[in-house]
């Protein structure tokens, strides 16, 4: 008699499990895909906020660096705060010029305003004539007649070389409490593009005027 063939321990896997496991491999892989998503735009937020905090740290501190160099007599502000100028002794090299008295011979004008249709910190500078009286006895620029008479500082807004980007609104003030002290405030936006989210920021300093 021939022998009767032994039955396996072993089953085949069910269409149940099969499904099952399946299931389990596709919630896994949904978690581990958005994980990765929820640290790349953690990644990219971080990214474009610490972007726009350089951009409004370079305008601040570029504009405090030349202030307090300035002459505070010469120191005025355009309305509403969104521009001031004063007089700068450096040349254009950046060296400071001294007078034969040992005092600050005045070069030239400074002015930084913010450009709102760039969204831009923006610097100019305007040389005193040679003549002038201003460069020994400083005073606002409204005051001077660079050839075409007097003009308010409103003027003057143009022209300018970038300083910092993304700057949506630039704010100077004078400090009640200090004689000479200026507040600033700039505030910065940098727009949603393409996988970097929206940033907003803000810095403010107060710039004592030392001449």
């Amino acid at each position: 008699m021939m022998p009767f063939p032994q039955k396996s321990g072993r089953r085949g896997t069910s269409i149940l499990e099969m499904v099952f496991v399946c299931a389990m491999i596709g919630i896994l892989t949904l978690l581990i895909f958005a994980t990765y998503r929820m640290g790349l735009s953690a990644t990219n937020k971080s990214l474009s906020q610490n972007e726009l905090l350089s951009e409004l740290q370079v305008g601040l501190r570029t504009l405090g660096s030349n202030l307090r160099q300035g002459s505070a007599d010469s120191v005025s502000l355009a309305p509403g705060g969104s521009a001031i100028a004063f007089l700068s002794s450096s040349d254009l090299a950046g060296n400071p010029q001294i007078g034969p008295e040992g005092q600050p011979l005045w070069q030239a004008y400074i002015i930084f305003y913010h450009d709102a249709a760039e969204q831009t910190l923006k610097k100019r500078r305007i040389e005193l004539p040679p003549a002038s009286p201003f460069r020994t006895y400083p005073g606002p620029i409204e005051n001077v007649d660079f050839g075409s008479g007097v003009e308010p500082i409103a003027f003057y807004l143009n022209s300018g070389a970038p300083v910092s980007r993304m700057l949506e609104s630039f704010l100077v003030e004078e400090d009640p409490a200090i004689d000479d002290n200026y507040l600033i405030t700039l505030k910065g936006l940098r727009p949603r593009q393409g996988v970097n989210p929206e940033s907003r920021s803000s810095l403010k300093a107060s710039v004592l005027v030392r001449n």
